[in-house]
Order: structure tokens, then sequence, then C-alpha cells
């Protein structure tokens, strides 16, 4: 976390580490939600990702260069079957996100589904 501060700090020029530590924590709940949309797992696990960096060792333009020469790699090349495994994992997605929009028919206090109300009428 003191890392993370003094990068912060850095970064946007400001002159509290109190304020630096907000923002961080501002930021971290905000990626936890975000990555709860999507899955159960926990984002700041760094198992749950094929490539990590630590850019308290590495300086960014070494980690972006690494990355690039990663993505150019055969192995990391698209292909008709990774390509159909993406648009299902899409299809997936927006089923889910249908899902979480419209929940179902409300119901009343004995449980029933409450199809249409009156005011749907006015």
């Amino acid at each position: 976390m003191e890392r993370r501060v003094v990068t912060i700090m850095d970064r946007v020029g400001l002159a509290s580490s109190d304020e630096a530590r907000n923002e961080i924590q501002a930021n971290d709940a905000a990626h936890s939600r975000v990555n709860s949309r999507f899955s159960d797992t926990d984002w700041r696990d760094p198992l749950n990702y094929d490539l990590v960096f630590n850019t308290a060792r590495m300086p960014i333009g070494e980690c972006v260069d690494q990355v690039v020469r990663i993505v150019r790699l055969p192995a990391f090349q698209e292909t008709p079957e990774s390509r159909g495994i993406l648009n299902q994992l899409k299809d997936q997605y927006t089923v889910r996100e249908q899902a979480r929009e419209h929940p179902g028919p409300r119901r009343d206090d004995s449980g029933r589904p409450v199809l249409r109300e009156e005011r749907d009428f006015l």
C-alpha cells in the first residue's frame, strides 16, 4: 500500500498521503464491483491472471514492451476456434446481463407474480 500511495501521489500530484490512500481504496472498490459482475474471483489474486508485472520493480514502459512482445507470439494469435470461443462467451454474457436487467415479474405479498398493474394501462 505504501508503494501505491507514493506512486499515486507522484502521478496525480497529491500532497496528502491520506488523500492518495482514499483514492486507492475507492479505485480498489470500483475494481471489486466490476469484477464481481463478471466472475466470483478476487481480482487482487495474481493467480487469476496469465501475466502479472510488479511495476514497483519494473518500469511501466518495460512492462508494455513485454506485453507487446508476448501478444505477437504465434501462440497468442487469433484462430477461428478462439474467435468462436469468444463469441460464445459474449453470448453468455449478453444473456446474463439481460437476466440482471430483467430479473422477472414483480411479486405480490403472497409471492405470486404480478404481470401487470393497473397503472400499466393508464
